[in-house]
């Protein structure tokens, strides 16, 4: 039976890159991108 609360961490590997992908400099982006309308929205 296996647990469904128990997480299987010994497949999950987080490697810190000196020098980000691209992908990643997209994914802030537009993760910002998407935040700027709910802040202007707020004030």
């Amino acid at each position: 039976v296996h647990n469904v609360a128990q997480s299987d961490w010994d497949d999950f590997s987080l490697t810190l890159a000196g020098i980000p992908e691209p992908s990643t400099y997209a994914m802030l982006a537009t993760g910002l991108g998407l935040l700027v309308p709910f802040v202007r929205r707020r004030k």
